[in-house]
């Protein structure tokens, strides 16, 4: 299960691999994968970000990676993270209300909710009311995720930014 993305650690795992002169498939037979192919491809997933922690903590005893390395690279995460949201426009929160399986429909939040409780209240009482799934984005690294019967989710904090769409070529014309 993954529980997190890890960006630089994967990145910091995959160069201490190399350097180490293992290979995919080696670390896949190390770690005890029967199938060396879901071995090789949950290591990559890893060494791209995607956390699955039994499986890390393998890696880092075979490559003797001390924990203190791991934290020095979710603090630089952190930090990136931070640095690239002050790049992008002011995050104004919204709605996204899924009005068919493949149909998402932004939708504005009242301008009188001011409050993190108030706002979630709202987006609740929306997916009751439309007996649809919601999510409600505070801002770049802050999601829920709500049910029809208006759960609301853990908190997801992984960064996200929608780059705006590429105009269609039919639209320069």
């Amino acid at each position: 299960m993954i529980k997190q993305q890890e960006m630089i650690f994967g990145r910091f795992l995959e160069e201490k691999r190399k350097n180490s002169g293992f290979s995919r498939k080696e670390i896949a037979q190390k770690t005890g994968y029967k199938n060396l192919n879901k071995g090789i491809r949950r290591i990559k997933a890893i060494e791209e970000g995607k956390i699955d922690e039994p499986l890390v903590q393998k890696i880092m005893t075979i490559l003797e990676v001390a924990g203190l390395d791991r934290e020095k690279c979710l603090l630089a995460e952190k930090l990136q993270i931070k640095r690239e949201i002050k790049k992008l426009p002011e995050f104004k929160p919204r709605i996204i209300w899924r009005a068919m399986s493949c149909l998402y429909i932004p939708l504005e939040i009242p301008e009188y909710l001011t409050s993190k409780a108030a706002i979630l209240n709202f987006a609740r009482a929306l997916a009751r009311e439309r007996k649809a799934h919601c999510r409600l984005e505070l801002n770049y690294n802050l999601r829920y995720y709500i049910a029809p019967s208006g759960e609301v989710s853990k908190p997801d904090r992984r960064f996200h930014y929608d780059r705006p769409a590429k105009p269609a070529l039919s639209s320069c014309f």
